[in-house]
């Protein structure tokens, strides 16, 4: 069958007359995807699906599972299989699979994508790291989130329109890596400046809170605004040690030095705070902040040794 965004008859009748034809927990998925902005995969469906309560979730699984289902609203050009692989709804198929869910229901499904993607950046931010190289500061990793702007900006809307402060700060803190990549910085510093709007009167965990700042100050950094960004860095070092959270704060120390010398501020101080931020470090069982922090400490030395005349 044709793409029904291409059929010449009335797009609504046709999409209904071939939703009809599907099985419950067919057109139960259908409206479930129909979530998805700009495309999806199959392992997107798993991920949607595993975070719907368990009810739908044994509906979904019933008589073939995600594959079969698929398959039958691909047949039925409900879904099209884009060159790469990747999963869309056309607009038609889209925006009559959101109408045909109940108000609970789009809420759930929309709270399920955005835990869905939470997950899934804070997986990618970590993914594919260089023990060797990595400082903290650079655009190495996982890249899974490349064709997941629009999916990014969706799971957003949501995060603010049911106001869950916390997962906008998780996936904001996340993203940093994919904002650097895709050029997108400026939006970056936007969105966690938004999420961030309210902190310490939100109710977020000031771990999440702490690693959201430090997220936003690598932003500035990268946007070139070293000031803004050590004040950032050293507010979410603060408020990491307020929480006990030793790696968050390892990281932002060894971060806000590197930046007070970027700043011409008082070198001895800078190199002392690195030095902190290694061995508190140093006490953790995480490889990856435990080479960060060691990574900035001979950066900061480095600097510091260079300027001297």
């Amino acid at each position: 069958m044709d793409d029904v965004s291409h059929d010449p008859a009335r797009p609504g009748i046709v999409v209904r007359g071939r939703y009809s034809l599907l099985s419950a927990a067919q057109q139960e998925l259908l409206r479930a995807v129909s979530v998805f902005a700009g495309g999806f995969t199959g392992p997107a469906v798993d991920g949607l699906v595993a975070r719907l309560d368990p009810q739908r979730r044994a509906r979904l699984a019933s008589r073939g599972g995600r594959a079969g289902h698929l398959g039958a609203l691909e047949a039925r050009s409900l879904v099209v299989r884009e060159a790469g692989g990747r999963l869309r709804l056309p607009g038609a198929v889209r925006r009559f699979a959101a109408g045909e869910q109940g108000s609970v229901e789009r809420d759930a499904t929309r709270r399920a994508h955005l835990r869905w993607l939470v997950d899934l950046a804070e997986e990618a931010a970590t993914a594919g790291w260089d023990t060797g190289r990595d400082t903290g500061w650079d655009a190495c990793g996982d890249d899974r989130l490349a064709h997941e702007g629009d999916n990014i900006r969706a799971a957003f809307d949501t995060a603010r329109a049911v106001g869950d402060l916390e997962s906008g700060q998780r996936l904001g803190a996340a993203l940093v890596r994919h904002w650097h990549r895709h050029g997108a910085v400026a939006e970056g510093i936007t969105l966690l400046r938004e999420f961030l709007a309210r902190a310490g009167r939100d109710g977020v965990p000031l771990t999440v809170t702490a690693r959201a700042w430090l997220a936003l100050g690598t932003l500035h950094h990268l946007a070139g605004d070293n000031g803004e960004a050590h004040r950032l860095t050293t507010l979410a070092g603060d408020l990491a040690s307020l929480a006990g959270d030793v790696a968050t704060e390892a990281r932002s120390l060894g971060r806000a030095a590197h930046l007070a010398v970027l700043a011409g501020a008082d070198r001895h101080r800078a190199v002392a705070a690195a030095e902190r931020g290694a061995r508190l470090a140093a006490t953790l069982g995480d490889d990856r902040v435990r080479t960060e922090s060691a990574a900035a400490l001979r950066l900061v030395r480095e600097l510091v040794a260079a300027a001297r005349p």
